[in-house]
């Protein structure tokens, strides 16, 4: 890391002075995969792809595949870069935490990553992922957090009704607080709606989430907490 150098001070057209900024040091952190040496050098800790993403330099970790995804490498599943140095054979997966390069053809396959996907061959009848998904960000993550605000607010409710009124049965407070002073039940359906538009895993955790939550809160197996 080279330190600030001094600005000089400018002129406009009519002479007048323009006084430079004051420099300001640039502030890195080492991120993942890198290490700060000496107060001033970040080096690589790990063989890979160096990256700079608001001043955190990190170095992402990269799998490179020599031939084919086929049937002998099985679905590639990887949290750094994936290179693909030929095809993706029908049926196959390719799905990494940051990006995809795929230097042959994709017959039939699923491509997915959280970044970039460059496919230089040709894509026929593939299903291609990249970057965030928008319908979860948009529709599906603020009715999550929506649910968990309402859960966070019956908690706090029972636990100041049941201080009060320590005598009367936990269970019967929770099940009268939770069905009938929140909206879990109309944000559950809504969110069970979306499903069928998002990825299957993500679908399917949200659905065990949502099961458990309808199996413990919200059905009499509440009445029997005590």
């Amino acid at each position: 890391m080279i330190p600030a150098i001094p600005g000089v001070d400018g002129m406009t057209v009519t002479g007048e002075v323009i006084k430079a900024r004051p420099a300001k040091e640039a502030v890195f952190k080492a991120g993942k995969g890198a290490v700060i040496l000496n107060n001033n050098r970040i080096v690589a800790a790990i063989s890979g792809r160096p990256l700079l993403e608001k001043g955190v330099v990190s170095v992402n970790p990269v799998m490179n595949v020599p031939g084919d995804v086929d049937v002998s490498t099985g679905n590639i599943r990887f949290d750094g870069d994936v290179v693909v140095k030929g095809d993706v054979k029908d049926g196959l997966k390719v799905i990494a935490g940051r990006d995809i390069i795929i230097c042959g053809n994709c017959y039939h396959a699923i491509i997915k990553t959280g970044k970039n996907v460059e496919i230089r061959g040709k894509v026929i009848n593939c299903k291609v992922t990249a970057g965030p998904n928008v319908l979860e960000h948009l529709y599906v993550r603020p009715v999550v957090v929506k649910i968990n605000n309402e859960l966070k607010a019956a908690i706090d409710r029972v636990a100041t009704i049941y201080s009060q009124q320590n005598a009367q049965n936990l269970g019967q407070l929770m099940y009268r607080v939770i069905n009938e002073t929140t909206n879990l039940k109309t944000l559950i359906e809504h969110l069970e709606s979306l499903l069928p538009l998002i990825e299957d895993e993500v679908a399917t955790d949200i659905s065990k989430l949502l099961n458990k939550i309808q199996g413990e809160l919200l059905n009499i197996n509440i009445l029997q907490i005590d």
